[in-house]
């Protein structure tokens, strides 16, 4: 071989010039069963309708059975009562909050608690009288000033 056929054969492939030979048998033909005979059920094709997609009507939806909203009243004697009353404000309950029992100062630290509960939550926070506040859900109204309806009654 030269040089030339040996560069020709590395990069393109040896040219098989001596081929094996093979006898090539046939495949044995395959036997296919006696075709029997069934009945024919007619196909029944679907037209997509507009029931058939994925949306979904919103009045179809069942909701849970809701119970009524209630209404909580809290007399906390320590700041460690806080929690259960922001649970409460976080459940989208309304709240009273009498704070008569607690300390100027441990009144300050609850209000101020209450209020950031009250203000993450979207809700509304009022003072009712002297001493208690109310915490409503911003689905509730509340109408009326209260405290004027006091100060009208204690000069009656």
């Amino acid at each position: 071989m030269s040089k030339k056929s040996k560069w020709r054969n590395f990069f393109y492939g040896e040219d098989d010039e001596t081929y094996d030979e093979y006898e090539e048998t046939p495949a044995p033909p395959v036997q296919q069963p006696p075709a029997q005979q069934t009945a024919q059920r007619p196909r029944v094709v679907k037209t997509p309708t507009k029931d058939s997609t994925n949306i979904v009507k919103l009045q179809a939806v069942q909701k849970p059975a809701q119970t009524p909203p209630k209404v909580r009243v809290f007399e906390p004697s320590s700041y460690a009562e806080v929690q259960a009353i922001s649970d409460c404000i976080r459940e989208e309950q309304t709240v009273v909050i009498n704070i008569h029992l607690l300390d100027a100062n441990q009144a300050k630290r609850v209000i101020d608690f209450i209020g950031g509960a009250t203000y993450v939550m979207g809700a509304t926070f009022k003072k009712v009288s002297t001493d208690v506040f109310l915490s409503s859900p911003a689905n509730v109204e509340i109408e009326g000033d209260v405290t004027q309806l006091l100060t009208n009654q204690k000069t009656e």
